[in-house]
């Protein structure tokens, strides 16, 4: 027996141990409250719905020179926040994932998956607290503005939302 194979043996034993556990393991990332969501869905592929008479009556306030009307057309653009966080920080938390296996070894899986959803936990928050792709734009259809308050943003429902799980 040569000297390398036992430490070949000992590689490949470690190699079958991360695949094992890589598809054992599942990081979920997202939003967990029901309703919460639901707006998510619409921030991220938009909404057009007719005006119904108490947002009508909420949007008819001094701060509003033209406010809109029951059936009035009401547009909210699609704003992607969880696509376009993906695209821009997918190759961060490849590395950050990475990064702790090189210096731990594989019986580390768990904790470098842990990192990776908490980061991308707070990137997903970041983006929707700072990025011009969540801020609200309701407006009517001939183009005026509405309110662009971010009530789920401001009242911090829709960031404490935001969370991750490690599942088997």
């Amino acid at each position: 027996m040569t000297p390398n194979k036992p430490k070949e043996a000992e590689n490949k034993l470690q190699i079958d141990m991360l695949q094992s556990l890589c598809t054992s393991q599942k990081v979920e990332v997202g939003i967990c409250n029901e309703s919460n969501a639901q707006y998510a869905i619409y921030q991220a592929y938009g909404l057009v719905q007719r005006g119904t008479d108490e947002q009508a009556e909420w949007f008819a306030n001094p701060d509003i020179s033209h406010p809109p009307h029951h059936g009035t057309p009401l547009v909210l653009p699609s704003h992607p926040l969880f696509e376009v966080t993906n695209d821009a920080c997918s190759e961060d938390w490849s590395h950050l994932f990475t990064e702790p296996l090189k210096v731990l070894g594989p019986n580390e899986l768990v904790t470098a998956l842990q990192f990776t959803a908490q980061k991308a936990a707070e990137d997903f928050r970041d983006k929707a607290r700072n990025s011009s792709t969540c801020k609200g734009s309701a407006h009517r259809a001939n183009g005026d503005n509405g309110s662009t308050a971010q009530p789920l943003v401001k009242t911090g429902a829709m960031l404490n939302s935001i969370v991750w799980n490690l599942r088997r």
